[in-house]
């Protein structure tokens, strides 16, 4: 299949508009002015908050993004709002590394950006809203760019930006974070592999660094290995219909995921020295 550049016509920007609103519908009773996107009936269990708390708890299982993950941002915030970068949290227990804990999300842009500008609560379904606009979009763009049509690429814009794992994980913020970037990566990797353009490979491994530290280092790890099979993929489809060795997608795999390894460094280095600490960890997740 040849896949040539598309150009952005007005049923392409009438897609991408859909795909915000839809995004907008979806999260409109978060996004309300005085609303957030966190279970707050966990507070009836706990005193003194539990008197201004009149409904039933629903879910036990959604507590950690109430316990922890907004905890952790409000400490982010708190310090960068009086010019400081919190690296440690001296409120749990002995200490806690922040800088080491992937799920505070310490160095991920986008949080940085977002809790500057609004106050938390705001940011943080803002951000919600944003990660699914943007990977819908990204979506989008991808599938224009292998030549599907567009009603075509819309149906699986939506189908991947309201998957069952996004919906379901909606409050658990790292996860719809890290997989956002995704479809972004392999659209420039294609760019880079049909063009011969450095500049796209190096925006592909840009934002595989950002994937790093977006906090869910299963789905990091797991998206490393999707590109690595795309690079082997395309090597041997390129190398057969050629009938020649041809290395171009495996070196601009290589040289991306360097790249973003390199960037994600920041947290992946203190995380792995902290990994040795938690009570799930065994040796071949060590290894790994």
């Amino acid at each position: 299949m040849s896949i040539r550049r598309f150009a952005v016509g007005r049923s392409d920007a009438l897609c991408i508009a859909a795909i915000l609103i839809l995004a907008t519908l979806f999260l409109a009773p978060a996004l309300r002015p005085g609303y957030t996107l966190l279970p707050l009936d966990l507070e009836a269990g706990i005193a003194p908050w539990d008197t201004q708390i009149h409904q039933q708890l629903q879910n036990w299982l959604l507590s950690d993004p109430f316990y922890q993950y907004y905890p952790f941002r409000n400490l982010i915030a708190e310090s960068l709002r009086q010019g400081g970068f919190i690296l440690w949290n001296p409120y749990i227990f002995g200490g806690h590394p922040m800088m080491g804990d992937v799920l505070a999300q310490t160095f991920y842009p986008p949080n940085i950006v977002g809790m500057l500008l609004f106050p938390l609560a705001r940011a943080w379904v803002f951000l919600i809203w944003g990660h699914m606009a943007m990977t819908g979009a990204l979506m989008y763009g991808y599938l224009r760019h292998v030549k599907l049509r567009p009603a075509v690429a819309l149906f699986g814009a939506i189908a991947w930006m309201l998957n069952a794992v996004t919906v379901v994980w909606l409050e658990t913020p790292h996860f719809l974070s890290t997989v956002a970037w995704l479809p972004g990566i392999f659209w420039l990797l294609d760019i880079g592999k049909t063009r011969r353009r450095w500049s796209a490979i190096a925006g592909a491994g840009a934002l595989f660094g950002v994937l790093m530290l977006a906090g869910q280092i299963q789905y990091a790890i797991g998206s490393a290995w999707l590109i690595g099979i795309w690079g082997a993929f395309h090597t041997v489809v390129e190398s057969l219909e050629q009938r020649r060795i041809v290395l171009w997608s495996l070196i601009a795999v290589l040289v991306a995921g360097s790249l973003g390894i390199g960037i994600g460094m920041i947290q992946l280095a203190p995380a792995f020295e902290f990994l040795k600490f938690s009570h799930r960890v065994n040796p071949f997740a060590t290894f790994f």
